[in-house]
């Protein structure tokens, strides 16, 4: 048995776990088991004694750090690094260049800044003081090892299948060998009797249900919810040109060769380069528009593999673009959240801290930087130095127009992802193995199930809910801050199956009109979430007063006095019809104004 188990943290997230045996720390996987090829900086340990559960020894852990380890390993105080930097500079990674085993040893960082920094930190500004693990950082840690062991597959043409839950609750026992992927349901979800009961109770908020029908038992409610949620579904597409919707349902299928385009970028080949290039497009997607989405993805494949081979140094000029826009973001916050006094100078100190924080790395090489370092260089560097603009992507996966334009026709600027988005990306190309990619996509349903979508668009067990299909399926205007959205990404959740929020309401929604109109279930995703897109601007996604006219107008459907054909009728008119995807010709438009009165003509 080891003499003691240390687990790192960077606040409540996990970077690594040792065991010290006999003094000598020895890396453990995600199974808990020691990591056997450890590379000419650890000794192998060739056995481990029996009965060895990785959960007891997380709770017998005493030190953010291995404050044990000596000056030739990782030299306390530790610098500011996260796992896979970890995993390169100890020879442990899958994917480790030869040239690691020559590099010098972790851990000047802190030495150069006076022994202040005991823990692993993710550019973080205060260090994580060393004591007894708090029971969040014991749970986050055994949530990250079940992201690594939840199953997963491949199809026959190698694509990789992600599960798109993740049970977290402590189990006896592992996965049976070869287990599927775990999918998110509604029979998945009544595994867990108290959480199919508040999920019902969510679908008897819905203004799709009317009051008599209320009183009905839970599966009877999620069942008549689902079904009206697939009718507005099917309604979002009928209402479409069917010549655009056959285009529409291609979108998974031209994401899918943009993955592999990204992941080529990336160095990577075969089913690995789609690996690769389905979780960049997955890890940069939330809250992001889908061509900015396609463009950062595409810079941090280009950028992290140009610097890494080149090992730039982070300069200055990186670094005062870095500050530069942390400030502007900052300044930008405070307005817009109408922040003022202790709030406001607080919010500022912040930026400053992390601007302070980001200096200290200026003049080291690009392998010598911690991930969120690189992810600040890589950002500052494009900011610099490539165009502020993106291009408009067609559903085939091939550019339309070379920049996406505003309502008045000026050219849209990129606006870049979280530093944390941009780190889950980074994390992916140092360690493309399908546990890490697993850990990459967390534990919400909507980046695990947009990753299978675009690794494998012909897998029909995963479907992606996103805001925009969730407006579409009750057929009102939405943003990320509405209630029914804020229910699918954060609602009541079950740590037995995995399940976070309302997802299988939505997952059988998407399903059920798929099979109605003979598509796949992402196709009729990707087909709606162009219909409700084309319905809403997001000016009127953003509008109090016509999402009132159309609430009202779903108020009448719920107490019996408006059919459901007749309320998304009320509701398209209410819109005042149909924009066309930006990807359609002037010269396309023309043709299906001719033939479909819903479309509206582009203003010049």
């Amino acid at each position: 048995m080891p003499d003691q188990t240390l687990a790192v943290f960077a606040g409540d997230r996990p970077q690594m776990t040792f065991a010290i045996v006999n003094g000598v720390p020895v890396a453990l996987d995600a199974n808990g088991d020691p990591i056997l090829d450890q590379g000419p900086q650890l000794p192998t340990l060739a056995s481990y004694a029996s009965g060895y559960d990785p959960y007891a020894a997380a709770k017998q852990a005493t030190s953010i750090g291995p404050a044990q380890v000596t000056d030739r390993y990782l030299p306390p105080p530790l610098s500011t690094m996260n796992l896979f930097d970890v995993l390169q500079r100890l020879g442990l990674g899958r994917s480790r260049p030869p040239t690691i085993a020559a590099q010098d040893p972790y851990g000047i960082g802190a030495w150069e800044q006076g022994g202040e920094a005991p823990g692993f930190l993710m550019g973080a500004t205060e260090a994580v003081p060393e004591g007894a693990l708090t029971p969040a950082q014991l749970k986050r840690l055994w949530d990250l090892k079940q992201a690594s062991e939840v199953p997963y597959t491949r199809s026959a043409g190698g694509n990789l299948i992600l599960s798109t839950r993740v049970p977290t609750a402590k189990r006896l026992s592992g996965y049976a060998e070869g287990a599927a992927p775990l999918m998110t349901g509604l029979a998945e979800a009544a595994q867990d009797p108290v959480y199919y009961h508040k999920l019902a109770g969510e679908a008897r908020r819905s203004m799709l249900l009317r009051p008599h029908e209320q009183i009905l038992s839970d599966p009877q409610v999620l069942d008549l919810v689902t079904k009206r949620m697939a009718e507005n579904n099917v309604g979002l597409v009928a209402m479409q040109d069917p010549a655009l919707v056959a285009r529409e349902t291609q979108w998974y299928q031209g994401g899918h060769t943009l993955a592999g385009a990204h992941g080529e970028l990336a160095g990577f080949s075969g089913p690995q380069a789609y690996d690769v290039g389905s979780a960049l497009l997955a890890a940069e997607s939330p809250t992001k528009e889908w061509n900015q989405n396609i463009d950062i993805s595409r810079r941090l494949a280009t950028d992290y593999t140009k610097f890494r081979r080149a090992d730039e140094p982070f300069s200055k000029d990186a670094f005062q673009q870095f500050a530069d826009t942390t400030r502007a973001s900052a300044r930008a916050w405070v307005e817009d959240h109408h922040y003022t006094g202790t709030k406001a100078a607080d919010h500022l100190a912040k930026a400053e801290a992390k601007i302070e924080e980001a200096g200290r790395y200026i003049g080291r090489k690009f392998s010598d930087l911690p991930t969120r370092q690189q992810s600040q260089f890589i950002r500052a560097m494009s900011e610099r130095h490539d165009s502020p603009y993106y291009p408009v992507y067609g559903p085939e996966g091939t550019i339309i127009a070379p920049y996406a334009l505003g309502e008045t026709g000026e050219k849209l600027p990129l606006v870049w992802q979280s530093y944390e988005n941009l780190d889950a990306g980074l994390s992916v190309l140092k360690d493309p193995s399908p546990e890490n990619i697993s850990r990459a996509m967390g534990f919400g349903h909507k980046k695990r199930s947009f990753f299978t979508n675009l690794s494998d668009p012909f897998f029909t067990g995963a479907s992606t809910a996103d805001t925009h299909n969730v407006g579409g399926a009750h057929f009102r205007p939405m943003g990320g801050d509405t209630p029914r959205v804020l229910a699918v990404m954060g609602g009541a959740g079950s740590a037995s199956t995995g399940i976070r929020g309302a997802h299988p309401l939505y997952r059988e929604a998407n399903a059920l009109a798929a099979e109605q109109l003979g598509l796949r279930p992402n196709q009729l995703q990707s087909a709606g979430w162009e219909g409700i897109k084309g319905l809403f601007t997001p000016a009127q996604r953003r509008d109090p007063a016509l999402m009132g006219r159309v609430d009202a107008v779903w108020h009448d459907f719920q107490m019996g006095r408006l059919s459901m054909d007749n309320a998304q009728r009320l509701t398209i008119d209410l819109a005042g019809g149909l924009q066309a995807p930006a990807w359609v010709s002037d010269a396309e438009l023309t043709d299906i104004l001719k033939r479909h009165n819903l479309y509206l003509p582009r203003e010049k």
